[in-house]
C-alpha cells in the first residue's frame, strides 16, 4: 500500500502547482478531523491565509496535532507518521 501511495503522489500530486497540492491537503485533513472546510464563513483556501500568505500545510498539522492533545509531533515523528515503535 505505501508503494501505492508513493506511485500516487509521484505520478498525480507532485506535478501539481503548490495551491493545487494546499487544496488536496486540506481535503486530506479535513477528512481525517472531521473539520469542515467552511471557517468563519470563509472557504478554506481563503480561511487558512495568516498576514495575507498561505498557511504551510505542516503549520496546519501541527496546529490540528495540538487541538487533539499531540504535543510531542517532532519527537515522535517516525511513530505519528509511519507507525513506527520506539526502540
Amino acid at each position: 500500500m505505501q508503494t501505492d501511495i508513493q506511485e500516487i503522489y509521484t505520478k498525480t500530486i507532485s506535478p501539481l502547482p503548490n495551491s493545487a497540492k494546499l487544496q488536496i491537503a486540506t481535503l486530506i485533513l479535513e477528512d481525517v478531523t472531521g473539520k469542515t472546510a467552511i471557517e468563519n464563513g470563509k472557504a478554506v483556501d481563503e480561511s487558512i491565509k495568516q498576514n495575507g500568505e498561505p498557511v504551510h500545510a505542516l503549520t496546519m498539522i501541527a496546529n490540528m496535532a495540538t487541538d487533539v492533545g499531540v504535543t510531542d509531533l517532532a519527537e515522535r515523528h517516525d511513530f505519528y507518521a509511519h507507525g513506527k515503535l520506539e526502540d
